[in-house]
C-alpha cells in the first residue's frame, strides 16, 4: 500500500511539476511581450511624431540640414537606453538582469551586431511571413532563462531615409557612422529582431516551491488516509506537518500577490477590458482595467457614478435582455460564455462588442464571481458585414462569376454558373478551362486569351461553351486579372453573361428584315406587272371567242392565256412570300383543308414513299385562305418528295392544338402567348446542311437542279404563313430527314363557308362606270362587259368620270374602278361616289397597293374588292355578285 501510495504521489507531483513549470513561462511570456509591445510603441511614436516634425524643422530651417542625434531619431538607440535605465531598477529591487538586444546583421552601431543565432533568426523571419515569433527555454551559465524573439518592424520608403543608401541619408548620420554601417535595407524586409532573454530561476524556484508544497501536502494525504487508524498516536507529528504546510501556504499566497501584480500589468495594457464582477453584489464589478476609458469615452468616476460600477446600462435595449439571458444560461450550466452586443458610446455612435467571461463557484456551488474580457469590434465588423455583402450580391447575381487561381484552375463558381451550366460546385473545382490544351480546336484563341490576361489585361468577348446536357451556350465575358497588395497577380475572376437567347432573337430580326426588303421589291412591281398580265389575259380571252375552234391561231392563243396564268400564279406567289398579297380568309378547319391536299400528294407521290396523316384531338379552326394553305402543303410536300426520291421514306403530317407561355412564345419573332394549332410535315429524307439551313427560306434560293426547281417554294411557304399571323421553324441534320413546324392562331369558332362557282358567265344589262388609267386596260374592261351585255361607260381619267357621275348619279348601276390612278385614287374617287350617292355600289381593283387594303375598303363603303389580273369569269362573277346585293 505505501508502495502504491507512492506511486500515486509521485504520478500527481511530476503532473504538478510540469503544470507549474509551464505557468510560470507562460507568465514571463506575456512579460516579454508586453515589453516588446511597449517598445513598438516607442518605435511607432518616434516614427509619427519625432520623424515628421524634425524634418518639418528642417524643412523650415529651424534645425540644420542632414542633423542626426540618435537620442531623438534612433528607435533602436533609445530602446537600448531605456532597456539600461530598465535593468538598473531591476537590480535596484533585487530581480535578476534582462537580456534584450536589437540584433541586426548591418546595425548602425556595433552593439546591435547579431550573433550567429539571432542572424539565423533574421533569415528565418524573412523567409518565412507567417512566422510571428520564436521562443524557447534556454541554459546560459547554469541559469534558466526564457529566449523570446520577434521580427521588428518590416523596412518602409520612410525607414529607407536613413537606412536605403548612404547618399539619402543625413550628413551628421554618415558622419557619425560612416558610410557602411547600417545602410542597404530594402523595403519590405525584416533588417533586424528584438532579441530577449527573461529570466526564470526566480520564479521556477518559487514554482518549486509551490509544487513541493503541493507535492508535501499529497503525499501527507495519502499517509494520513493509510494510517488513520494510529492518528491519534501521531497527533504531534500531523500538528508540525499542519504549521509546514501553514507556512509554505503564506509563501504561495505571496507568489499569488506577485502574479497578481504582475497579472494587473499584463491586463492594463490588453486591448480591451478585463474585468471580475461579483454576481452576489449586483454584478458590482470589483475590478477591470483603464482600458474602457478608450473603448466606451467613460472614465472610471463616471461609470462609477451609479448605485453600481458597471458597463450594462451603456447596451442598448434591443441587446440587454439577450445578453442577461445568456449570462444566466452560462451560470446554470456552469459554462463559459461568449455574447455579442453593442453599447452606446460617450459621443453618441454605436459600437459593437464581444464577451467572453467565465464563473467561479464556492464550495457550495454558488457564483462567487465571473471573469471576462470585452473587446470592441466594431471595425472587423463593419469590413465583416462588407464581406458579407458582397459575397451575398456575387452569390445572387444573374451573371456567371468564377475564380481561378495564378494557374487557371477554378477555386469559386457562383450559383447562377452551376445553373447555367449544369455542374456542381464540386464537378467545376479544380477545372482549367481557359488553359491551352493541344487537343483544343480553338487553342490558338484560348492562348490569346490566356497571353492577355497573363500579362495583366482584361480580356472581354464571346465564348462559347458547352452545358452538361450538351447544349450550347454562349457567353459574354470579361476576364480580369486578380492582384495583391504588392501588385503581384494571385488570380483571375471572370464574370460572364448568357447572351445564347439575343443571339438567336438577333439572327430572326436579321432574317425577317431580309424577308421584309425582298417582299418590298416584289410588291413594286407587282402593279404595273398586273396590269401588263391583265391587258395580255383579257384580250386574249376576247380573241379566242372571235376565232373558230379549228383555226390554227386558236391554239397559239390558248397557250398565251395558259401562259399568261402561269405569269399571274408566280406574282401571287411572291406577293404571298412578301405577305402582301390580299385574299379573303375565313374560318376553316386546317384537318380538312389538310386532308384534301394529302389526297393529292397522294395520287402524285410513288408508292416507296409512305404518307402518315394524324389529326390530335382538340379544336383545329384557324382565319385562313384554304387555297394558300392547300399551296402550302403541296410546296411542303413537293420538298419532301425531292429529299426521298432516290430512297423512298415517310411523309409524316400531323396537326396538333398547342399553347405557347411567355417562355415559349419568346423563342419566335413574332408570336404572342396563347392558343396556336401546330401542322408538322416531316419526312426521313437527305436532309439539310447546317450551312444551307440559314437560307432555306431565301426566294431563288436552291440546292435542287435547275429542272427540279425554282427556289421559290419555302419563300412563298414563309410569305404565307407570316401573312396568316403564323412563324415557321425547321429541325433538320444530314441523314436524318426534315420537321417543318408551322403554328397559326387558334380561332374559337366552328363556323365554315361554302365558296360556289358557277359554271357558265353571269351577265346583265345594268349600266357600269369603268375607270382605270391603264389605255389597254379601258379597252379591254368595255369589250369585256359590253359581252356580258352591260351598258358601260369608260374613263381614262379619274376625276372626268367623277364629274360624269355628278351629272348624273342615278345614270349608273356599278362604278369598278382602278386604286393607283393619278390625280385621283379609286379610294378617293370611291369616296366621293359614296358622297353623292351613299347606296351606290363599288368594286375596287389594285394590282398591289400599300395604301389600299380589303379592311380599307371595306371600311370606305366598297362592295367588293378585287386583285389584278383578272379573267372574264373573275370580273363577271365579280359584278354580278355586288349588282344582286
Amino acid at each position: 500500500m505505501i508502495t502504491i501510495a507512492l506511486c500515486v504521489s509521485g504520478c500527481v507531483g511530476t503532473g504538478l511539476f510540469y503544470l507549474t513549470r509551464a505557468y510560470v513561462i507562460r507568465q514571463t511570456e506575456k512579460k516579454v511581450q508586453d515589453l516588446l509591445m511597449m517598445n513598438k510603441a516607442l518605435h511607432v511614436y518616434i516614427q509619427k511624431h519625432t520623424h515628421p516634425t524634425l524634418y518639418y524643422a528642417m524643412q523650415q530651417g529651424d534645425v540644420k540640414s542632414g542633423f542626426y542625434s540618435p537620442e531623438i531619431l534612433s528607435s533602436s538607440f533609445m530602446s537600448r537606453s531605456i532597456h539600461d535605465y530598465y535593468n538598473i531598477e531591476r537590480r535596484q529591487a533585487g530581480l535578476p538582469k534582462m537580456y534584450y538586444k536589437f540584433a541586426a546583421h548591418n546595425p548602425r552601431n556595433p552593439v546591435n551586431k547579431g550573433d550567429e543565432f539571432e542572424l539565423s533568426l533574421i533569415q528565418l523571419f524573412n523567409a518565412n511571413d507567417a512566422m510571428l515569433e520564436y521562443k524557447k527555454v534556454v541554459s546560459r551559465d547554469g541559469k534558466a532563462y526564457l529566449y523570446y524573439a520577434r521580427p521588428f518592424l518590416k523596412t518602409t520608403e520612410e525607414c529607407l531615409r536613413c537606412h536605403g543608401i548612404p547618399e539619402d541619408a543625413p550628413h551628421a548620420l554618415r558622419m557619425r557612422y560612416g558610410s557602411r554601417q547600417g545602410f542597404g535595407a530594402t523595403a519590405g524586409r525584416y533588417r533586424a529582431i528584438e532579441s530577449i532573454r527573461e529570466p526564470l530561476e526566480r520564479d521556477i524556484k518559487t514554482a518549486n516551491i509551490i509544487f513541493f508544497a503541493l507535492l508535501s501536502g499529497v503525499a501527507a494525504l495519502g499517509v494520513l488516509l493509510f494510517f488513520n487508524q494510529r492518528l491519534h498516536d501521531r497527533v504531534k507529528n500531523r500538528t508540525a506537518t499542519l504549521e509546514a504546510e501553514i507556512v509554505e501556504r503564506n509563501r504561495a499566497e505571496q507568489a499569488l500577490r506577485d502574479s497578481e501584480h504582475s497579472y494587473r500589468t499584463l491586463t492594463e495594457n490588453l486591448p480591451g477590458i478585463v474585468y471580475r464582477v461579483f454576481v452576489q453584489e449586483q454584478n458590482r464589478m470589483h475590478f477591470f482595467n483603464a482600458m474602457h476609458e478608450t473603448i466606451t469615452g467613460y472614465s472610471t468616476e463616471e461609470l462609477a457614478a451609479g448605485e453600481v460600477c458597471s458597463i450594462d446600462p451603456l447596451i442598448v435595449d434591443e441587446d440587454r435582455q439577450r445578453v442577461v439571458f445568456s449570462v444566466r444560461q452560462a451560470l446554470q450550466e456552469n459554462q463559459p460564455f461568449e455574447v455579442e452586443y453593442r453599447i452606446t458610446h460617450k459621443n453618441g455612435t454605436i459600437h459593437t462588442f464581444i464577451e467572453r467571461g467565465r464563473p467561479t463557484y464556492d464550495d457550495r456551488g454558488e457564483v462567487l464571481y465571473i471573469d471576462g474580457v470585452i473587446f470592441d469590434i466594431t471595425e472587423q465588423k463593419s469590413v465583416q458585414e462588407e464581406r458579407i455583402r458582397l459575397a451575398t450580391v456575387v452569390e445572387q447575381a444573374g451573371e456567371t462569376v468564377m475564380i481561378m487561381d495564378r494557374d487557371g484552375a477554378v477555386q469559386y463558381i457562383n450559383p447562377a454558373l452551376t445553373r447555367l451550366f449544369g455542374f456542381s460546385f464540386d464537378e467545376m473545382i479544380g477545372l482549367r478551362p481557359f488553359v491551352v490544351r493541344p487537343d483544343m480546336d480553338n487553342s490558338d484563341r484560348y492562348a490569346s486569351i490566356w497571353k492577355t490576361i497573363n500579362d495583366g489585361t482584361i480580356w472581354t468577348g464571346r465564348l462559347k461553351n458547352m452545358r452538361k446536357d450538351g447544349n450550347e451556350v454562349t457567353l459574354e465575358v470579361a476576364i480580369s486579372p486578380i492582384r495583391d497588395g504588392s501588385g503581384t497577380i494571385t488570380g483571375y475572376v471572370s464574370i460572364g453573361r448568357d447572351v445564347t437567347k439575343e443571339l438567336q432573337l438577333e439572327e430572326q430580326l436579321r432574317h425577317s428584315q431580309k424577308m421584309e426588303a425582298i417582299g418590298t421589291l416584289a410588291g413594286g412591281i407587282a402593279h404595273d406587272f398586273n396590269n401588263i398580265l391583265g391587258a395580255i389575259i383579257g384580250f386574249a380571252e376576247i380573241s379566242c371567242d372571235d376565232i373558230d375552234d379549228a383555226a390554227p391561231v386558236k391554239y397559239n392563243l390558248e397557250q398565251i392565256l395558259h401562259s399568261s396564268m402561269r405569269a399571274r400564279d408566280v406574282v401571287r406567289q411572291i406577293l404571298a412570300f412578301s405577305r402582301k398579297d390580299v385574299r379573303e380568309r375565313k374560318p376553316a378547319h386546317l384537318g380538312t383543308v389538310v386532308r384534301e391536299s394529302v389526297t393529292l400528294l397522294q395520287a402524285s407521290f410513288p408508292s416507296t414513299i409512305e404518307i402518315r396523316y394524324r389529326v390530335h384531338p382538340g379544336s383545329d379552326v384557324v382565319m385562313a385562305d384554304t387555297t394558300q394553305i392547300q399551296q402550302l402543303l403541296m410546296n411542303l410536300g413537293t420538298n419532301a418528295y425531292h429529299a426521298m426520291q432516290e430512297t423512298g421514306g415517310v411523309l409524316d403530317i400531323q396537326i396538333a392544338p398547342r399553347v405557347l407561355d411567355d417562355e415559349a412564345a419568346g423563342g419566335f419573332s413574332d408570336l404572342h402567348p396563347g392558343p396556336y394549332v401546330e401542322l408538322m410535315v416531316g419526312d426521313n429524307g437527305c436532309g439539310i446542311a447546317p450551312e444551307v439551313l440559314g437560307r432555306i427560306f431565301e426566294p431563288y434560293y436552291t440546292t435542287k437542279d435547275i429542272d427540279k426547281g425554282t427556289g421559290m417554294g419555302l419563300a412563298v411557304v414563309h410569305g404565307i404563313v407570316k401573312s396568316h399571323g403564323g412563324d415557321i421553324t425547321v429541325e433538320s441534320n444530314p441523314g436524318e430527314g426534315t420537321r417543318f413546324r408551322i403554328l397559326l392562331p387558334l380561332l374559337e369558332t366552328d363556323d365554315a363557308e361554302e365558296v360556289f362557282s358557277p359554271e357558265t358567265l353571269p351577265c346583265g344589262t345594268e349600266s357600269i362606270l369603268f375607270v382605270d388609267d391603264e389605255e389597254a386596260l379601258v379597252r379591254l374592261g368595255d369589250m369585256m362587259l359590253k359581252s356580258l351585255g352591260y351598258q358601260v361607260s369608260v374613263f381614262q381619267d379619274s376625276r372626268e368620270a367623277l364629274d360624269a357621275f355628278r351629272a348624273g348619279p342615278d345614270r349608273f348601276d356599278l362604278l369598278v374602278t382602278d386604286q393607283t390612278m393619278p390625280r385621283l385614287t379609286g379610294l378617293e374617287l370611291a369616296r366621293q361616289v359614296l358622297q353623292i350617292r351613299h347606296d351606290m355600289p363599288i368594286v375596287l381593283c389594285t394590282g398591289y397597293s400599300e395604301t389600299a387594303t380589303e379592311e380599307k375598303a371595306t371600311a370606305a363603303g366598297i362592295a367588293a374588292f378585287l386583285m389584278k389580273p383578272l379573267n372574264r369569269r373573275e370580273l363577271a362573277e365579280a359584278v354580278r355578285r355586288v349588282l344582286d346585293k
